[in-house]
């Protein structure tokens, strides 16, 4: 299976199911010396550009070490003004210019809606080469991060996803939380009794056109300002208050944090309460005081493994966009 551009959370569920598979696969692999060995011939000749106008840690090391991982030649633009955008230039002459050099693809982080998607049109429409793979556009989408936080939840409940109903609570600033957005696109696809979290104000509830397809299948999830107390969740997802698209006066905008962060502070009396024993605890980061560092001693709290299963999603994300009739062995044929 060979996937084009990854510029939205709208994968289909064979996709998904394949991108997971082969997640899965690289993940066996890289616990070996002679499975990172074999993966780093998986994508030699390759070249992968990064192009960031955000500040970022985690999706730009992922990006990166992914790429690595796989034996492609990485460069990392952390900044659009770097370009010759900043001197004018459209994009369609950037683009010709990544083409010309052979980029194969490209991953953009950007503030502004539909950016990727745009680039992925030009490249569709004059025959650029690179592959377009959105690292955040906006208050829009994040599929990579999505798909990854998808392949955590697969992988921990084995046994139950896609058999067993799973209570899922997803939490706080919803209608900016881009992340969020694409997580309920893939959730789509399983059995999952949804709650979504967050205060009831039009401006931070979840907008409809990212539950629609989850609504069709799975029906309407329930919308609450507060988790229901003597409830337990399979999962709990949580983030941070998205301050970059808060209020422009500086002084609101702190205030409101500092609301959210009493609203919706996650402890360790929150994890007891609300978390089954054997559930899992995810949060895309940043981390910041909406986060008791407290709970980093429970077991349940997976965000670590999150992050590094990130890098291993995309690894296949790369593969499958780049090399499609790769063979990934078991460990035992090394």
């Amino acid at each position: 299976m060979e996937l084009g551009h990854i510029v939205n959370s709208d994968q289909s569920q064979q996709e998904l199911d394949k991108i997971l598979e082969v997640t899965q696969e690289i993940k066996n692999l890289f616990q070996l010396k002679v499975g990172r060995r074999y993966l780093k011939g998986c994508l030699d000749g390759k070249f992968i550009v990064s192009l960031f106008k955000q500040p970022s840690t985690r999706t730009k090391l992922k990006f990166e070490l992914a790429g690595k991982y796989l034996g492609a030649e990485i460069v990392v633009i952390p900044e659009i003004a770097y370009t010759s955008v900043v001197k004018g230039e459209d994009w369609y002459n950037t683009l010709r210019t990544f083409s010309e050099e052979g980029v194969d693809i490209l991953t953009v982080r950007h503030p502004q809606n539909f950016i990727p998607q745009k680039l992925a049109s030009l490249c569709d429409r004059y025959g650029f080469k690179p592959k377009i793979i959105n690292g955040g556009d906006g208050n829009h989408f994040h599929p990579t991060q999505g798909i990854g936080d998808a392949y955590t939840l697969k992988e921990h409940f084995v046994e139950k996803i896609g058999r067993e109903r799973l209570k899922i609570a997803i939490g706080a600033d919803l209608r900016n939380a881009r992340v969020s957005h694409s997580l309920v696109k893939c959730l789509a696809h399983y059995p999952v009794e949804l709650t979504l979290v967050s205060w009831q104000d039009p401006e931070y509830l979840m907008p409809r056109k990212y539950l629609k397809e989850f609504i069709e299948k799975n029906g309407k999830p329930r919308e609450v300002e507060k988790l229901p107390g003597g409830e337990k969740f399979d999962a709990i997802y949580w983030f941070r208050y998205q301050i970059e698209h808060g209020p422009k006066n500086e002084e609101k905008r702190i205030e409101i944090q500092k609301q959210y962060n009493r609203d919706f502070r996650v402890t360790p009396d929150f994890l007891n309460t609300f978390l089954k024993d054997d559930g899992i605890f995810l949060h895309p980061g940043p981390r910041t005081k909406e986060i008791n560092i407290k709970i980093d001693s429970d077991p349940r709290v997976k965000d670590g493994e999150q992050i590094r299963n990130g890098r291993f999603s995309t690894m296949a994300l790369y593969l499958l966009m780049l090399n499609p009739n790769f063979y990934v062995p078991r460990p035992s044929e090394l």
